[in-house]
Parts: structure tokens; sequence; C-alpha cells
């Protein structure tokens, strides 16, 4: 199968999905599988292979390329972490519309179609979908839903609601795999802070701080978590132990890395809320980030 990419085409844009990927050929089999049947054929699929060891990745694309003419490879010569690989997909990329998908990701066939519909209703740099959480055994791992009605009132209340809702109750950073209005992204790095649970969720409020989202709950992506895990296990809840890191952290802080890079995330916060928000809003967001900081310092 290949379609012939038509970028002129405003009623079938080219939709360009990147596939960084490291060393999982089953679960890149399973991927390429759901994206090359998706309903909206224009697209352009990358696939940056992360110096894989083995050579059953590169094996896997081939077989894929040899019947579709969408796909690009590209094996990069040493493993320069998953950083690189995300972002060089998108380099690589030239349609309209861009999105990332997992090496392990599981798509409904009309998941981009469904997506490209959402973007068509309003000027939005991202419309994304709620997904279905599984660990190895495909038991399904239950957070709470995004709420599509806060998130889709405007940059503002999506904002706010990144900042005030548990760092993991809702799965929120999985919205990373929507689909975004390439423009709008291209400059923003992956990851401009050190401390690990938190590039995607910075990488999601540059997003946000670019223009207006939209967010839908139905479930059409399914996402797969290493191992067997429990909810209340994936959910770190704040108790009086967690409550004193509090004292550690006042006193502490300076000599402790961790406490460092959650200030580093928390400016990075501050300075997309000054320069996209002034008057009584930024006040509120710094406020909200005041709490978001002093959660993770709980749970962490």
């Amino acid at each position: 199968m290949c379609v012939v990419n038509d970028h002129e085409d405003s009623k079938n844009p080219l939709v360009s999905v990147g596939i960084p990927t490291y060393n999982r050929p089953d679960g890149l089999r399973r991927t390429l599988n759901c994206i090359t049947k998706q309903t909206y054929q224009n697209l352009e699929i990358i696939v940056s292979n992360n110096c894989s060891p083995e050579l059953d990745t590169e094996l896997v694309v081939r077989e894929f390329m040899a019947k579709d003419c969408r796909i690009f490879y590209y094996r990069q010569q040493e493993n320069k972490g998953p950083i690189f690989n995300f972002e060089f997909v998108r380099e690589k990329a030239t349609g309209e519309y861009f999105m990332w998908a997992a090496d392990d990701d599981e798509w409904d066939l009309d998941y981009i179609t469904e997506l490209l519909k959402l973007h068509q209703t309003g000027q939005f740099v991202l419309t994304a979908c709620g997904c279905y959480l599984v660990d190895i055994n495909y038991s399904n791992i239950n957070l709470k839903q995004i709420p599509a009605d806060v998130i889709n009132k405007g940059q503002y209340d999506a904002f706010l609601f990144f900042l005030l809702s548990h760092h993991w109750g809702y799965c929120k950073a999985n919205i990373i795999y929507g689909l975004y209005r390439r423009s709008a992204i291209i400059d923003i790095p992956f990851a401009e802070c050190s401390l690990d649970i938190g590039a995607d969720i910075i990488f999601i409020l540059r997003v946000i701080s670019k223009g207006p989202i939209c967010y839908s709950p139905d479930k059409k992506m399914i996402k797969h978590l290493p191992g067997i895990i429990h909810p209340n296990n994936q959910i770190k809840h704040i108790n009086l132990i967690s409550l004193s890191h509090y004292p550690r952290y006042i006193f502490f802080k300076n000599s402790n890395n961790h406490y460092k890079e959650i200030d580093e995330f928390s400016s990075i916060i501050d300075d997309i809320i000054k320069t996209t928000w002034t008057g009584y809003p930024a006040l509120i967001l710094r406020l909200a980030n005041r709490i978001y900081q002093l959660r993770l310092i709980a749970l962490f």
C-alpha cells in the first residue's frame, strides 16, 4: 500500500507519525500494524532506531517497509538516549500535523481520523483523547479521567488543571501522544529540566502556552506499562511520613540534588507563566505552582 502525500490538500493534510524505538521488536510490530491500518491514509511514518543491539528491530521495520512506502527508517550509530530520539523524529517530520507513537502503543483504527476531526472544530495546537493503561498481563490500571470540560475551557483552565491535579492520578502526561499542529511545537525542547518525572509535563505546559488544546474522553489508545502493576503502587499518596519531607527540604535542600531538581522544575513553570499571563491569572497560576512544588516535595 502506498499513498501519495499531498501537502497542499487542506481536506487531506499530511500527518507525520514519529516512532522512537529501542530494542522492542514485538511492541514495534504491534504499533506499526495499528498505524499502517489507520482509516486516515495520508501519513508519513518515521521510525528512529536508537542503536538497538540486535537486528530484530530493523527486521520488523524492513518487513513493513516492503509493503508500505510511507515508512521512513533511520538507525542511529550510537544510543543517544530517548530524548534525542524523540526530538529526532520530530525534526524529520514534514507534515502539517505531527504525533509521537511509543513503540508499544495500540491505537483504534480511527485514532488519527478522530483527532483530526477535533482539530477541524477550532484553532487548536493539540488534540488528544483518553487511553487505557494496562500492565504486562493486560490488567487495566484504573486512574481518574481527565475532565474534558475543564481542559477544553481554554489555556488558563487547562494549565491550572495540570498544576493542581495529582502528578500520576489522571495519567495526564499521556496526552503527549496526541495530534499536534507541527508549527506550534517545532521549537519546544523535549527535556529542559533534570527532574526525570517532569520533562513531559513541562512539554505539555509549553504546548498549552502556545494555544488552546482539545481533549476527548473517548479511549482510543492503549498504553502498556512494564511488569505487573497495582494501582495503589502507581499512585503515591501524601501521608504523615511524606509530610516530614517539608522540614528536610527547608533545612537541607541545598545539599540535596533531588530538591534542587524540583526547584528547577518549578522555576521553569514560573517562566512559562510569566511569558504567557499577566495580572490576576498569572498570580493564581504562580500560587498553584507553589502547591504543585510542595506536593512534589512530599511525594518524593
